[in-house]
């Protein structure tokens, strides 16, 4: 095909793409528009929906989500007419417990309609510690059931595995190489757990694994990233990430960038829930004392035990926030958190009991919010088939983002796709089907060169006549305009840089 008819169609495709792509955003956002002006229930999502009750009427989901007044705040998530994406996850290790559901999976369930949402079970880190393999593949299950058991609808959120998304390990690999070692250096919490481990259980993943989490984050161009003060480092390695690998590869190659630099939210700690051992120390699935935790599936006989046996003082009756007494503090901030009472008026019904009196009252509490979860929790374990299907398809359409924005990265790093093979060998044949035309700009080479001879030009007393040796057994002639800036003495000899055809 003639040259100038390949240009002409080639052009002719590019007017039609853009006017494909325009008229595809426009539908988009009339579709965005008209889906977001319908009420939530009116909305099919595009993915196979989940209709299998859980023997309990949806209306159910109810009991798994009552709000603290003194934690109204902190999951108040800013409202926006377009959902923004939002991406959590707990690590699998250990059983789920008080502190995890009120400081993070109660927050996912009363915003998951504001947002689109991706709550995963990140098994990928939780690989960095010295881990039971057999365990940890029954912790992630159970917490996979527990997101749901305590309301994440499946049908509105997507609930799936960290490792079913190949994604995150490959674009961690890209980011690892664009991350300086300096960075990780500096990460708080490296140097807290690595105190805690011999030499030998020190790993590159544990070191390395703040770019695991910003891959999580950037695979799904997260726009918010609720967190806690411990976890505001990572974010903003994460923004310094995305921000570097967009000067790298999409601004000096004048792109659209890649990732989006996340917006940290900073979930308040009013609600936060404290070891029941230890008031000043958060509830932890880490602390090797199980009476420190009340876990999610504890049974009626287990909390009444760690209640009885938590940690108090002997002063009589009961206050709030006085720094001299933080386990009062920590076990009324869990009475308001599970009872959706607010501080004051458990202290004006309760104020004045002793222990003895109150720690009836709240374990009375925390079985009575907790046995609809574990009913919820063990309806869906009876039930392997469903829970197999809630997973696929939360992987199935976290995969589908993941691997879009894995694409673009790659693309922008230069990696080669199969689709780039098909093309590069057209515009070869291309290239290759005439005869190299002479003096062709196009086909242009940079070559060194070392001069042999240097001589006045016969008609030019402004230019040299050279012969340059540039590696093809014959030297070749070129002119040059040196004749004001250097002797013939200072030419000869001297390599160049020769621009040939």
């Amino acid at each position: 095909m003639p040259r100038s008819r390949w240009r002409s169609l080639r052009a002719a495709l590019c007017v039609a793409v853009c006017v494909s792509a325009a008229v595809a955003s426009s539908l988009d956002e009339s579709f965005l528009q008209s889906r977001d002006s319908r009420p939530p229930s009116a909305f099919t999502p595009s993915f196979r929906p989940i209709r299998r009750s859980l023997t309990r009427p949806r209306a159910s989901v109810a009991t798994a989500e009552p709000e603290a007044a003194v934690a109204a705040e902190q999951s108040d998530l800013p409202s926006v007419a377009k959902r923004q994406r939002v991406l959590s996850g707990i690590q699998p290790t250990g059983a789920l417990h008080l502190g995890n559901y009120v400081g993070a999976i109660r927050q996912w369930v009363k915003n998951q309609d504001k947002y689109d949402s991706f709550f995963c079970a990140v098994d990928l880190h939780a690989i960095t510690l010295p881990h039971t393999p057999s365990k940890l593949r029954q912790e992630t299950l159970q917490a996979t059931a527990l997101y749901v058991a305590c309301g994440i609808d499946p049908d509105r959120s997507s609930v799936f595995v960290q490792s079913h998304v190949p994604a995150h390990t490959e674009l961690t690999w890209l980011l690892n190489c664009i991350t300086p070692v300096g960075w990780l250096e500096r990460m708080i919490q490296f140097k807290e757990k690595s105190r805690k481990l011999s030499a030998e259980n020190i790993g590159v993943g544990l070191f390395g694994y703040p770019v695991l989490m910003a891959s999580d984050i950037l695979l799904y161009k997260a726009e918010v990233v609720p967190v806690g003060e411990d976890q505001v480092q990572h974010i903003e390695l994460t923004r310094d990430v995305a921000r570097r690998f967009n000067d790298l590869f999409c601004k000096r190659q004048r792109r659209k960038d890649v990732f989006v630099e996340p917006e940290t939210l900073l979930v308040k700690e009013g609600a936060r829930v404290m070891s029941l051992l230890d008031g000043t120390a958060k509830m932890s699935k880490s602390d090797p004392n199980e009476g420190s935790r009340i876990n999610l599936l504890d049974t009626p006989e287990t909390i009444q035990k760690k209640i009885k046996k938590c940690k108090t003082d002997p002063v009589q009756g009961l206050e709030y926030g006085n720094p001299d007494r933080p386990e009062c503090t920590n076990l009324l901030t869990m009475l308001s958190a599970i009872s959706d009472q607010p501080v004051d008026a458990i202290l004006q019904q309760y104020g004045d009991l002793g222990w003895g009196a109150f720690k009836p009252v709240l374990t009375d509490a925390l079985v009575e919010h907790l046995g609809p979860i574990q009913q919820r929790y063990r309806n869906l374990v009876s039930d392997p088939s469903y829970l197999q299907s809630i997973l696929r398809q939360g992987a199935e359409k976290a995969n589908a983002v993941a691997s879009q924005t894995l694409s673009e990265a790659k693309d922008a790093m230069g990696y080669l796709s199969l689709d780039d093979v098909s093309s590069l060998r057209l515009e070869s044949a291309e290239e290759g089907s005439g005869e190299r035309e002479k003096g062709d700009i196009s086909l242009l080479e940079i070559r060194v060169g070392r001069i042999l001879e240097v001589e006045r030009h016969p008609d030019a007393d402004s230019l040299y006549v050279e012969k340059v040796d540039l590696g093809e057994g014959e030297p070749r002639t070129i002119v040059s305009g040196l004749v004001p800036y250097l002797s013939q003495e200072e030419l000869q000899g001297r390599n160049v840089i020769v621009l040939c055809n």
